[in-house]
C-alpha cells in the first residue's frame, strides 16, 4: 500500500516538471545576386516540420523554381522537375515537398526525382499536407477546399 503510494506521488512529480525550453532560432536567407523570391502573394517559403530544412521558391536565370536547404548549410540546391512552382509545403515527415504548377498540386522527394502530379488546381490559394497522407487545398480562388 504504501508502495503504491510512493509509486502514484513519484509519478505525479515527474510529470509537474517543466518541460525543457527549446532554443530560439533565427537564419537570413541570402539568395544570389539577381534571384529574387517567387510571386510575395503567395508564400514562398516553408520549414520542415522538425525544423531541420528550408524550401523556398525563387526566380532563378529567368526560372521559377523550388530550392533546398538544410538549416545547418549555407548551401542551397534545386529541386529538380520544379520549373514554374509556388507555395511550396512539406509533408509531415519532412520527406516530400508539395507545390502548385502548371495548373496542377504536385509533389517531389526532397532526395530528388519525378515531380508527381496530384491534382488539378488552376489558381490554388495554399495547401497544407497533414497525417495520415492527406493534403487540404483549393484548387481555384472560389472553391471549396478538397
Amino acid at each position: 500500500m504504501v508502495f503504491a503510494l510512493l509509486l502514484i506521488c513519484g509519478v505525479a512529480v515527474w510529470n509537474l516538471k517543466p518541460a525543457p525550453t527549446r532554443p530560439v532560432s533565427r537564419l537570413m536567407i541570402t539568395l544570389p545576386p539577381g534571384d529574387q523570391l517567387a510571386a510575395l502573394d503567395y508564400p514562398a517559403i516553408a520549414i520542415s516540420p522538425d525544423g531541420t530544412q528550408l524550401v523556398y521558391a525563387a526566380i532563378h536565370s529567368g526560372t521559377q523554381q523550388i530550392f533546398l536547404r538544410a538549416l545547418d548549410s549555407i548551401e542551397t540546391r534545386p529541386l529538380p522537375n520544379t520549373e514554374g512552382a509556388n507555395t511550396p509545403f512539406f509533408s509531415p515527415d519532412g520527406r516530400w515537398v508539395g507545390f502548385f504548377a502548371g495548373n496542377k498540386l504536385k509533389k517531389v522527394s526532397v532526395g530528388g526525382g519525378i515531380a508527381v502530379s496530384l491534382a488539378d488546381a488552376l489558381q490554388p490559394r495554399g495547401a497544407s499536407w497533414g497525417s495520415p497522407g492527406m493534403i487540404i487545398f483549393a484548387p481555384t480562388s472560389i472553391s471549396t477546399l478538397l
